[in-house]
């Protein structure tokens, strides 16, 4: 069972007609008129204490070429010098046309990343650098384009272990109004039963609209596998992530 594979979850991250800006309040760029685009990078956690993970991220690209390559140009604040290619992988083409594909690049302790996006298609060399200012993202700000919800911090989210004992991270979303539920549905048994859990408030970023809402779930059994979606209730609409259809998990497919 996939949760709710409707246009809700594709207005969260990958409406390409919508303006693209930073989170954080920056530069607007008309995504339709862009060959490529940053959908949103987030920071996934890979330990407990949160020094280890990597930046991961969606990238909305026409298709104006079937041999095409997507690279995202990195490096990190500390050494600003030393830029680095990592190739992003194709995932879906969406019913608009757009293909999304998919780019990770590795973290360093609490080191924020810059990049930028190249595709290479049809013999012409494609860039979306955030208008020449280039993207950050840190551990604890998220970059999206519009979006209403999405998993942000997740501990070991899409990662394989021999059993999992609990799961716990961040949500950021737009803050719609004073009076809203932010939940986690959870499965343990390939959405034979579910669970679902409220998430708490957090924190909130800066002086903007965005908040951070915390879960964390205790399995009830020892599942090799879980899992998971996030939701929010607000004004009364229901904004669901989860992960592009696909679902988050930990375990063994």
């Amino acid at each position: 069972m996939k949760l709710f594979r409707n246009s809700l979850c594709f207005m969260i991250c990958f409406i390409i007609t919508a303006t693209m800006v930073l989170i954080t309040g920056a530069t607007n760029v008309q995504a339709s008129e862009e060959p490529v685009q940053l959908c949103h990078a987030r920071y996934c956690i890979f330990s407990a204490d949160g020094s280890t993970g990597h930046y991961e991220g969606n990238i909305a690209v026409k298709n104006l070429d079937p041999n095409k390559k997507v690279t995202v140009h990195y490096c990190y604040n500390y050494n600003q010098n030393n830029w680095k290619d990592v190739s992003a992988k194709y995932v879906k083409t969406t019913s608009d046309g757009y293909e999304i594909w998919h780019f990770e690049t590795p973290c360093y302790y609490y080191a924020p990343c810059i990049f930028a996006i190249k595709c290479e298609s049809n013999g012409q060399i494609y860039w979306d650098n955030n208008n020449g200012n280039n993207y950050t993202v840190t551990r604890d700000v998220l970059l999206a384009k519009d979006s209403i919800l999405n998993l942000n911090n997740q501990y070991n989210a899409n990662q394989t272990y021999d059993r999992i004992e609990s799961i716990n991270g961040y949500i950021a979303l737009k803050n719609l109004s004073s009076e809203k539920n932010v939940r986690v549905r959870i499965t343990e048994d390939n959405w034979q039963t579910y669970t679902d859990i409220d998430a708490e408030y957090h924190s909130s970023q800066g002086n903007s609209n965005i908040e951070y809402w915390y879960y964390d779930y205790e399995t009830k059994t020892t599942p090799k596998n879980v899992q998971f979606a996030v939701y929010y209730e607000v004004n009364g609409i229901t904004y669901w992530d989860n992960n592009g259809g696909s679902n988050y998990f930990l375990g063994f497919r």
